[in-house]
């Protein structure tokens, strides 16, 4: 087996991993200078401004529980995002009211588990057949409550929930099949996340106009175009030190990387806002101060996480080839 799977110690051996920290640490400071000029600029109302310092001190100990399974190897990594799925999708089923469905909820986190497992596997195929598999599953099982009333909104609601919240987010599981796993999560990471923060600084200093105010009354069109300049740009930057010396150490191929970025990104937020609206709800949950829940967190993490993947895959592999399968053999 590969150290890397489970040796804390090589992550102190990479100089790209010991970099991406620092950028990470020097984007958090920028962040927080950011928030401070704002309020100076008297962009901010009080509420809102104790609101974002809230917020920094929750995403200081976010990035703390992210960071601890990635510097511990590619397993834990693997399991702190199942972890991870399994809360984002039980808010989800709570927020929804499939927590009623036990069997639908039941067969959704032995969807989960099962994804995952094929990530720690590094069982690729395996991985691409489940989707669909545990979609067949889901319709198939709830024929047998005998209950056609409400059957269409028991399964989509749950194929729903497993193709975002389980298969969807399972692809950060397997990017940690990649011998350079923990530069590559934290570039995703950090550019998912810095794209919100693009937009919301964007939106709040040059914004008027609204982007769809019935699906978020906060998000206007500068902020939107202001991320995509910044996420783009900063994707560049990023993406040359992540992938020195590999095929995507491109510009031609970093900037549509960039714009898949930002553009999935947006989009995976405006989906759980289209949720939240849906049903009427702020948060979709509240354990963490200043965000809500970890699905209100790591929204955009859903779509970003196998757009990017496979933009990756296809350009540069994600070792998908080279590696023995972990768990059931070659």
């Amino acid at each position: 087996m590969e150290s890397r799977y489970f040796d804390p110690t090589s992550a102190l051996n990479p100089g790209l991993f010991r970099s991406m920290i620092l950028v990470i640490s020097g984007i958090y400071i920028v962040s927080v200078v950011a928030i401070i000029l704002l309020n100076l600029a008297k962009k901010l109302s009080p509420k809102k401004s104790e609101e974002l310092k809230l917020r920094m001190i929750s995403w200081a100990i976010l990035i703390g529980v992210i960071g601890l399974p990635i510097v511990l190897g590619a397993v834990p990594s693997m399991v702190g995002m199942m972890i991870l799925s399994v809360f984002c999708f039980n808010e989800y089923a709570r927020a929804v009211g499939l927590f009623r469905e036990k069997t639908m909820v039941g067969l959704c986190l032995f969807g989960i588990i099962a994804v995952n497992f094929a990530a720690i596997d590094a069982w690729y195929t395996f991985f691409n057949a489940l989707a669909i598999q545990i979609a067949c599953l889901i319709a198939g099982s709830a024929i047998l409550k005998d209950q056609p009333k409400g059957y269409t909104e028991r399964v989509g609601l749950a194929v729903f929930g497993f193709i975002f919240f389980g298969y969807g987010l399972a692809h950060v599981s397997y990017l940690a099949n990649d011998t350079n796993f923990r530069a590559v999560i934290l570039f995703l990471f950090l550019l998912t996340e810095m794209n919100d923060v693009f937009a919301y600084i964007t939106g709040h200093l040059f914004g008027k106009e609204k982007l769809i105010p019935n699906t978020s009354p906060g998000k206007t069109r500068a902020g939107a175009i202001g991320a995509v300049i910044l996420t783009t740009i900063s994707t560049v930057f990023l993406g040359k030190i992540v992938f020195a010396e590999t095929r995507l150490d491109n510009i031609a191929l970093l900037l549509p990387l960039g714009l898949i970025l930002t553009t999935m990104g947006q989009l995976g937020d405006l989906m759980l806002s289209s949720i939240k609206r849906d049903i009427g709800v702020k948060d979709l949950g509240n354990v963490i101060p200043g965000h809500g829940g970890f699905l209100d967190r790591f929204d955009s993490l859903v779509l970003t996480a196998p757009a990017v993947f496979h933009f990756l895959n296809f350009y540069d592999g994600i070792n998908i080839q080279n590696l023995n399968r972990l768990i059931t053999g070659s």
